[in-house]
């Protein structure tokens, strides 16, 4: 009898902890090896992410993702989140979901840029997908929903570099 309780206990435990896992800044972000840039930009930009999905990729993780990858790919000379900059780029995400599984999901975010003054200059709906083939259940949300989010900040960021600002 005693054994059962422990191993109760033990599956409440770990499934409390796989609960609780979250998407990591370093999956998310892009690169310049994974993105085809267009322009650079000789501006600074402000980011602001509403939205997420704290159990996966949350507002914070996907704004710092999106700042690092910035940074790398050189998009804008400087990128900050919520700070001050020549332009704002506001990212809301609209939506999360994922297959019963686990192995797909998807994310749609709309993304504007604005002047620092109000002015919008571009928006956009864009969407990114992520697959997993992990077999730990919450292991293979977390890498896909990380993947979505990669492939959305990538998708965002090429466009921006399309842009001639």
């Amino acid at each position: 009898m005693r054994l059962v309780q422990w191993m109760l206990f033990g599956g409440v435990v770990l499934l409390m902890a796989a609960c609780s896992t979250s998407g990591r800044v370093s999956e998310i972000a892009g690169t310049r090896d994974t993105i085809a840039m267009t322009h650079r930009h000789e501006a600074s930009v402000s980011v602001f992410v509403t939205g997420g999905d704290e159990s996966f990729v949350s507002s914070k993780t996907f704004g710092e993702a999106l700042v690092r990858t910035i940074e790398s790919t050189g998009l804008f000379s400087s990128a900050t989140l919520a700070g001050s900059g020549t332009y704002d780029l506001s990212v809301v995400i609209l939506s999360m979901t994922h297959s019963w599984w686990g192995d797909e999901y998807s994310v749609s975010s709309l993304w504007t840029l604005s002047s620092a003054d109000g002015k919008e200059i571009w928006s956009e709906t864009i969407g990114g997908t992520g697959t997993s083939d992990i077999m730990g259940g919450n292991a293979r949300m977390r890498e896909s929903s990380e993947r979505a989010a990669k492939s959305a900040i990538e998708m965002g960021v090429a466009k921006l570099s399309a842009l001639e600002l």
